[in-house]
C-alpha cells in the first residue's frame, strides 16, 4: 500500500472502513478466515468437505484483494487438489477467479489429471454487495480445459428470491436465497437448478442442486466457521 502523511490516513480512515463493511457483506474477506463446507449426495450421504481458508488480503487503490486456500476431499475420501484461488471486490462488486467457478465435478476430473495445466477463459461470477428480494444479476460463463478434457459452464436466470432463517451445525443464519440455472458441457451436457443461500457478515451457508425435474442431486452446508 502507497504510505501517507498521518493526517491523510486519518481522514481516510471514515471511508475504508466504510468500503471495508461494503465489501465484507455476503463475501467476507479477512485473513485467517476459515469456512469448512460439508457436501452430501441426493441421499443425503455425506460425500466430501471442502476448507476454504483465507490466506492472504490487501487493500490498494479502493480495491480489495484476496487468495483463498481450498482442500477436502470429494467423492467419499478421494483428496482434490488443492487450489489457491482469487477473490477481488471493487465498488461493492465481488468477482471470483474463473477456476473458482468450477463445480464439484469438474474439481473432481481436475483432481484425476492433476497433471495437466488448466486453462479457463470467460466472463466470471459477480456478488454485488447489497442483496434484496427480486433482485437480478449478471449471467457468467467460462470454458476450461485440461488434458483431453474441454468443457464449459454457462451461469444465467440468476436472481434472489427470498429471504429466510437457515440452520446448519455451525449455527442459524437469516439468509438471502438466491436462484440460478447452469449448464455443463463436459463429455456429455447437463442442466442444474441451483438454490444457495448467504447470510450477511458470513457468506455462504446452503446450497441444494436440483436436475431439470426438480429432483435433489446433492447439498453443500456451511459445518464450521472460524474468524481470527
Amino acid at each position: 500500500m502507497k504510505k501517507s502523511p498521518l493526517f491523510l490516513i486519518l481522514l481516510l480512515l471514515p471511508a475504508l472502513n466504510i468500503f471495508a463493511q461494503d465489501c465484507n457483506a455476503f463475501y467476507p474477506l479477512q485473513e485467517g478466515e476459515v469456512r469448512e463446507y460439508t457436501n452430501y449426495d441426493k441421499k443425503g450421504k455425506l460425500n466430501g468437505v471442502t476448507t476454504n481458508r483465507i490466506v492472504y488480503v490487501d487493500e490498494e487503490d479502493g480495491v480489495i484483494n484476496a487468495e483463498m486456500e481450498i482442500t477436502g476431499t470429494y467423492n467419499g475420501k478421494k483428496e482434490l487438489e488443492p487450489k489457491n484461488l482469487q477473490v477481488s471486490c471493487e465498488d461493492g462488486i465481488y468477482t471470483m477467479d474463473l477456476e473458482g467457478m468450477l463445480g464439484p465435478e469438474v474439481l473432481g476430473a481436475m483432481g484425476q489429471n492433476n497433471d495437466s495445466e488448466v486453462e479457463v477463459s470467460g466472463t466470471a461470477l459477480q456478488m454485488p454487495s447489497k442483496l434484496e428480494v427480486g433482485q437480478e444479476l449478471k449471467d457468467a460463463d467460462i470454458d476450461f480445459s485440461f488434458g483431453p478434457i474441454q468443457g464449459s459452464m454457462n451461469y444465467f436466470n440468476r436472481k434472489v428470491t427470498g429471504k429466510e432463517e437457515i440452520s446448519t451445525s455451525a449455527g442459524s443464519f437469516l439468509c438471502y436465497k438466491m436462484e440460478y440455472d447452469v449448464k455443463l458441457k463436459m463429455l456429455i451436457g447437463k442442466s442444474m437448478h441451483i438454490e444457495e443461500y448467504y447470510s450477511e457478515g458470513i457468506g455462504m451457508v446452503s446450497s441444494k442442486t436440483y436436475n431439470t425435474k426438480g429432483k435433489l442431486l446433492g447439498s453443500t452446508e456451511l459445518t464450521r466457521f472460524e474468524r481470527p
